[in-house]
């Protein structure tokens, strides 16, 4: 009998505990730069490895203006040339998070973020 008063007490707090921490969490804004920095990433997965699952970025880079990797430079010059394109089109970026939120939604069904 005690066993079970003990072992529901401690369930109940441990509950408690657990929903209160659930609660609690806030969610912090995400900044133009961090953006940025995942469309670059993205862009740059999709040159260096293309697949299925970042397939979504090929109209991005694909474009004329979009720079094109040379044979000589390394992955953060690469890096660094991407962030400054999206820098000048930051129009893109949101297009380019739009597409693979659309992407994944597709591969992977509908969840948020």
């Amino acid at each position: 009998m005690k066993k079970s008063i003990f072992l529901i007490v401690l369930l109940t707090l441990i509950g408690g505990h657990i929903y209160a921490q659930s609660t609690d969490q806030t969610k912090l804004p995400v900044t133009e730069q961090q953006n940025r920095l995942e469309a670059t990433v993205i862009c740059l997965d999709a040159v260096e490895a293309p697949t299925k699952f970042n397939a979504f970025a090929k109209q991005f880079i694909n474009k004329p203006s979009f720079p094109k990797r040379k044979t000589d430079s390394t992955q953060k010059d690469y890096k660094k040339e991407i962030d400054e394109w999206l820098i000048e089109h930051p129009s893109e970026v949101t297009k380019i998070l739009t597409e693979r939120k659309k992407a994944h939604d597709i591969l992977y069904g509908p969840r948020p973020y």
